[in-house]
């Protein structure tokens, strides 16, 4: 848990990451039984991402970027419907991108 909220994560994403230029980040998170999560980015879902990793590369942005992850659970109702999923509660991570570095001229 984090900051007195409970989740349904095993492994949680660390708070914050920063990215340098031309490089990337890989955020990795685990539930308990269920290998199938969605991440988002500034709440929007990134489509075609399911699985316990997201690789995050830098982008030319001088905020930080919020993500959530949460973890995508089959119910099974007894009462004989069709099986349904369920978001289970999600955890927040922020990136930073770096700025590129400077180039001073000397003269």
């Amino acid at each position: 848990s984090r900051d007195g909220e409970t989740f349904s994560f095993d492994t949680l994403p660390a708070a914050n990451y920063s990215v340098a230029p031309s490089d990337s980040v890989t955020v990795s998170v685990a539930a308990p039984n269920t290998d199938r999560f969605v991440w988002r980015k500034n709440g929007k879902v990134i489509e075609g991402e399911t699985t316990g990793n997201l690789t995050v590369t830098w982008e030319r942005t001088r905020t930080p970027v919020a993500y959530t992850v949460a973890p995508i659970y089959t119910i099974n109702p007894a009462d004989g419907f069709a099986d349904r999923d369920v978001e289970a509660a999600s955890a927040a991570f922020t990136v930073t991108n770096l700025p590129r570095g400077s180039v001073v001229i000397i003269r």
